[in-house]
C-alpha cells in the first residue's frame, strides 16, 4: 500500500500545485477538493469545511480503482466524499 505522511503530503502538494476543485455540485457541499496527477495517478484530497474540522480525505485514483485513504469525522462530509467518489465512476 501507499503511505504518505502529513509532510509529504504538504511537500507533494506544493511541489505538483494542485488544483482547486469543488466537491459534487449538492447544495451543501462545503468541502474543498484538490487534485494532482502524476506517473498515470490522479491524487484527490478532500478537505472538510471549518465546521468539520478541516478533515482530510485522500482518494488515489488508478487506472481501474481507487483507494480511499482515511475519512472525515461527520456524515454529510463523508457524504461529500462519497459524491466524489461516485463522481469518478471507478470501484473503491
Amino acid at each position: 500500500g501507499i503511505t504518505l505522511s502529513a509532510g509529504a503530503t504538504g511537500l507533494l502538494s506544493t511541489m505538483l500545485a494542485p488544483e482547486a476543485a469543488r466537491a459534487h455540485n449538492r447544495p451543501q457541499t462545503e468541502g474543498e477538493v484538490h487534485r494532482f496527477s502524476r506517473g498515470g495517478v490522479t491524487f484527490h484530497t478532500y478537505i472538510s469545511p471549518d465546521r468539520g474540522l478541516r478533515a482530510t480525505a485522500h482518494i488515489i485514483e488508478f487506472k481501474n480503482e481507487v483507494l480511499l485513504i482515511d475519512a472525515t469525522f461527520f456524515p454529510e462530509t463523508g457524504a461529500e466524499v462519497a459524491d466524489l467518489i461516485k463522481q469518478i465512476g471507478k470501484p473503491v
